[in-house]
């Protein structure tokens, strides 16, 4: 690993362990599908990276600062976009759809509804507020009480998701 083109961050050797698992990861992930031509090939990474997004959101919301607590519920609902790509599907409706029902498996059609309805709502929610910092053109969510609201109704939500499909939670 000596004759890297860029230098490590000041972590030092978690760096180098680091590129040591991906590189081992990569080698094995190669040897794996070159035994096994006819496998499809599907990637997730964690949860498509909603993992570090629900890290981040969850030591964010803590914050006194309103600014850091609305940083919280975008990354929180950026997790959200993300989760919904979790399962196959032609199309990111149809993974979603695919999501609610292996989340209501166990529980029967009517919850399943209820789901898939949480869902709509909770995108509706992310098309008309300011959830996003770009999105000036949206009505901004104003104040702590909003935003604890908001992060514990999308935060319970993915939690069920997670929990219920069996990725943790």
């Amino acid at each position: 690993m000596k004759d890297i083109p860029f230098k490590f961050d000041e972590i030092g050797i978690w760096s180098e362990l680091k590129l040591e698992i991906v590189e081992q990861y990569g080698a094995a992930y190669t040897k794996a599908f070159a035994r096994t031509p006819n496998l499809k090939k599907y990637y997730i990474d964690g949860f498509s990276g909603a993992d570090g997004l629900l890290e981040k959101a969850r030591a964010f919301i803590v914050s006194p600062n309103i600014d850091v607590r609305r940083d919280a519920l975008e990354k929180l609902w950026d997790a959200f976009e993300r989760l919904k790509t979790l399962e196959p599907g032609a199309d990111k409706r149809a993974q979603a759809v695919a999501l609610h029902t292996r989340a209501a498996a166990s529980v029967g059609p009517h919850f399943r509804d209820v789901i898939s309805e949480e869902a709509l709502r909770l995108t509706k929610i992310g098309n008309e507020l300011r959830i996003c910092h770009s999105e000036i053109d949206k009505e901004i969510v104003k104040n702590a009480a909003q935003v604890d609201y908001l992060f514990a109704r999308m935060f319970g939500f993915i939690r069920y998701l997670l929990i219920s499909t069996g990725r943790g939670g």
